[in-house]
């Protein structure tokens, strides 16, 4: 089995994105998913599409990742080629009201959180903690910390990273 991993706050998929293309790069023989979700219904259309992301927008990837990833539409508009599109999918989702049924390796949700109240981080961190399996690894912002983290059963691994330890 591969990685399951969950992009929070996706907007228009660049990060899903670029985590599937590091799974199927480092690991292209076994099953990842990656699964985006936004409450933005309009940057989600862009995610889903698959592009087009300009130039600029994928200026960060490695060579390597645009040769193999992204197919070149003209000078300045690329899309995800299907096979990093068959492995991610988007929708929408609310943090704050729609439940998660399932369990992750991974979640990246950074910088989500800081336009929340206190206790709203709270609750959506919990949240985050149960959709995580034992073991799996969260990546928040840099700038946010968990401070109840090890109440919830999670350890501090490395800044904006901790791992579900029951």
């Amino acid at each position: 089995a591969g990685i399951e991993a969950w992009s929070v706050g996706c907007s228009i998929g660049a990060e899903a994105y670029t985590l599937a293309m590091l799974l199927l790069d480092q690991e292209p023989a076994r099953s990842h998913r990656v699964w985006g979700v936004d409450i933005d219904t309009k940057v989600l259309e862009r995610a889903i599409a698959g592009g087009p992301y300009t130039r600029s927008e994928v200026k960060e990837l490695p060579p390597h990742f645009l040769q193999k990833y992204m197919q070149v539409l003209d000078d300045n508009s690329y899309m995800v080629r299907p096979s990093v599109r068959t492995i991610t999918n988007f929708q929408h989702f609310d943090l704050l009201q729609d439940v998660v049924e399932r369990q992750f390796d991974l979640i990246l949700c950074r910088n989500v959180v800081i336009y929340f109240t206190a206790q709203t981080k709270v609750d959506v961190y919990r949240r985050l903690r149960q959709a995580l399996r034992p073991g799996g690894v969260l990546f928040i912002g840099s700038t946010e910390t968990i401070s109840r983290y090890r109440e919830w059963g999670l350890e501090y691994i490395a800044p904006a990273f901790y791992r579900r330890k029951r």
